[in-house]
């Protein structure tokens, strides 16, 4: 997820529906782009960054959650 992406459209624009309107792109792409299931193009990354005045590493940072490799299932109870 783009954390800092998506916390900037919902301050600056109010909703991506606007923000996409502003940037010329379909909302679904935006979406996409927003939760991290589709990378920008660099013509799509340009005009977002430009749309904020934003450093675009910062703008299009990743958060991702590491999950652990190893997770033990406890036993379940027996009746006695």
């Amino acid at each position: 997820m783009r954390a800092n992406l998506k916390a900037a459209i919902e301050v600056r624009f109010g909703s991506q529906i606007a923000f996409a309107r502003v940037v010329s792109l379909h909302p679904v792409r935006v979406k996409r782009v927003c939760n991290g299931w589709a990378e920008p193009t660099s013509d799509e990354r340009a005009k977002m960054t430009e749309a904020f005045r934003a450093d675009a590493d910062w703008l299009f940072s990743t958060f991702r959650i590491q999950a652990p490799c190893n997770l033990e299932v406890p036993d379940s109870p027996t009746a006695a």
